[in-house]
């Protein structure tokens, strides 16, 4: 944990285990039909700060701490974010299991995103579980 006086906020660094059936729950159906890595990477980065949420702690401080009256977590935690490392391994991981591919769509010239969507066997992928947690819940 690092006090910042500068803004007068408390900055916690952690771990947050995910799996890769999560990730892919969680980007799939944006990736149906194409979407940007920025969308992507929002996609993860909330998964990642919900299961910190849930898991109650992180280096030591419980999430209880970070939470108001009714469970919802405070202002700050809404700056959580995902390094870039591990947003790079997420885009690299799901394209050597050929989930994901680069967007193909025809864009403005003004439009510089990256853009990405599920391959035909990533779509069958996404789906199966998709449909495989449905049926849990």
């Amino acid at each position: 944990s690092v006090f910042s006086p500068d803004d007068d906020s408390l900055r916690v660094a952690g771990k947050v285990a995910v799996t890769w059936n999560e990730v892919l729950a969680s980007v799939g159906p944006i990736l149906l039909d194409e979407d940007t890595e920025a969308h992507v990477m929002s996609a993860v980065t909330v998964l990642a700060r919900d299961k910190w949420i849930r898991s109650g702690d992180v280096d030591g401080i419980g999430a209880s701490d970070h939470t108001d009256e009714t469970g919802l977590p405070l202002t700050y935690i809404s700056d959580f974010a995902v390094d870039a490392d591990s947003k790079n391994k997420v885009l690299i991981q799901l394209r050597a299991l050929d989930i994901i591919e680069r967007g193909t769509k025809k864009r403005s010239l003004a439009d510089t995103a990256k853009y990405w969507r599920v391959t035909p066997e990533g779509e069958t992928t996404v789906l199966s579980l998709l449909a495989a947690r449905g049926e849990e819940e």
